[in-house]
């Protein structure tokens, strides 16, 4: 739910200035383009509103869950949605928008940091990877419903007088959380990981009863002593205060840099080269066809990763490593394009191959590194810290990724297609990097990934050192004699 919301409100947000009731409400008329324009300086104070506020809203996020709970934050970010879009509907101008934006802002970094957290901690451990890519297949689900709404509403009503053609939309991200809201606030349980941290021993039992309703008593039992023991053994080692500088120190540092290593790979990989600014570079008419045909093949090789996930086989680390290749390689791809045509201006062969390896790019993307950076942000910290690990992480992505949005159309504008070796470049820099520094958790439990860690255990020897094992049969041994 949090997910689809998530990919309609960023995808909206950077195509509502192609519609020109909305840009008469918010710009004013240029008789040189013969349009209504929004100013560059607006749309950057938008932008400028909202990078700070999502920032601030995911380090919110980690210190609310950490002290009253995982659930109330992913509820409480769908009120936040909801605010938001009723002031952008209701907006009058130029300011208004950017009130709306700084708090979708706030409620996007409330929800990147806690539905990750939330996800990792209530799934089945040969579930996890699937529930966790699911968030980013839902994301992109979102973004092309969000395309396809805009697109039939600019169609449809051509007025710019007429506000419903913007508007429209936006009735819709009322409802969304109306309605989404009803199973969030019905099905969500507390974490059994959080409950067991604060000492609800009981709490946590109804929380696993509830996820898990067809285990026996006696199951429930073991399930709530495996959390027991990874907590009790964080706990060992743990400071007496569980502070954030404690995501920088030791163990838990080389956690945060696994949890930080995808997500930046993927960003600096040219994610953001999937933009109105490079179709136009390609020559392509119909932008929104052109969106829509990359996104779609994209949202499969999203759904492949979730088949691949768990697979011992294949794996998050393979799936990871061959996405970036793949996302870097079709970067490379445009690069050579812009060094052989230039600026492929009316080169229909030219604009193609531009298209083709934006689609490359992005298949692999979605296979790899877009897919995988949610499980590496959520399930690389300690149960005490994987709240925290994950605001670091999420908002340093966050802040590149926004980054990039800014400095991207300066590149197009002044190296054109060339733009793709740079961040091809980085791509298989990162690649290099990744080899030595990602470990593969597939098939591990949070317990077993604690061990790791504690082991020292190398990143390529993660999937075949052998764990310890019965994990929490001590601490259920105890509870039995008591």
């Amino acid at each position: 739910s949090t997910a689809v919301i998530t990919g309609i409100e960023l995808s909206m947000s950077g195509s509502m200035v192609g519609s020109q009731a909305f840009c008469k409400v918010m710009g004013n008329w240029v008789e040189a383009s013969d349009a209504y324009v929004v100013p560059a300086g607006h749309v950057s104070a938008w932008t400028a509103a909202a990078t700070p506020a999502q920032f601030v809203g995911i380090y919110l996020a980690g210190f609310i869950s950490d002290r009253y709970g995982r659930k109330y934050v992913v509820q409480g970010s769908m009120v936040i949605i909801f605010v938001g879009a009723i002031i952008e509907t209701f907006s009058r101008n130029w300011i208004d928008w950017l009130v709306s934006k700084a708090v979708m802002g706030l409620a996007i970094g409330t929800i990147q940091s806690s539905t990750s957290t939330y996800v990792a901690e209530i799934s089945p451990r040969e579930l996890r990877g699937g529930a966790l890519i699911g968030f980013q297949v839902f994301t992109n689900i979102g973004n092309l419903l969000s395309a396809v709404i805009l697109d039939l509403c600019t169609k449809a009503i051509t007025d710019p007088a007429d506000t419903k053609q913007y508007k429209i939309p936006l009735y819709i991200m009322i409802a969304l959380p109306v309605i989404l809201s009803i199973g969030i606030f019905t099905m969500l349980v507390e974490s059994p990981s959080w409950l067991v941290v604060k000492d609800d021993l009981a709490g946590a039992r109804k929380s696993i009863q509830w996820i898990y309703p067809y285990m026996t008593p006696e199951e429930v039992e073991v399930e709530l002593a495996k959390i027991r023991y990874t907590v009790e053994k964080e706990c060992e080692q743990a400071e007496a205060s569980v502070s954030w500088l404690m995501c920088f120190r030791g163990t838990n540092f080389r956690r945060t840099i696994v949890a930080l290593v995808p997500g930046v790979a993927w960003i600096m990989s040219g994610y953001i080269m999937l933009c109105a600014d490079f179709f136009d570079l390609a020559g392509q008419e119909n932008a929104l066809q052109s969106t829509v045909i990359v996104q779609c093949t994209g949202l499969f090789f999203n759904l492949v990763a979730v088949a691949l996930v768990e697979n011992k086989r294949v794996g998050r680390f393979l799936i990871y490593m061959i996405g970036l290749f793949f996302q870097a390689g079709g970067m490379l791809m445009i690069g050579a394009v812009g060094a052989r045509w230039g600026n492929p201006g009316g080169s229909t062969l030219a604009g193609n191959l531009l298209i083709a390896g934006l689609v490359i790019s992005n298949m692999g993307s979605q296979l790899g590194p877009q897919a995988v950076s949610y499980l590496y942000t959520s399930e690389s910290g300690s149960t005490l810290l994987r709240a925290k690990t994950t605001s670091v992480s999420q908002s340093i992505i966050a802040v590149l990724g926004q980054t990039s949005g800014v400095y991207l159309p300066f590149m197009l504008s002044s190296w054109g297609p060339k733009t793709g070796f740079f961040f091809g470049g980085f791509g298989f820099f990162f690649w290099i990097i990744s080899f030595f520094v990602v470990p593969d958790y597939t098939g591990r439990s949070h317990a077993q990934i604690d061990e790791l860690f504690t082991r020292k255990i190398s990143a390529r020897k993660f999937a075949s050192t052998e764990c310890t094992g019965n994990y929490g049969r001590d601490v259920l041994h105890e509870t039995e004699m008591h």
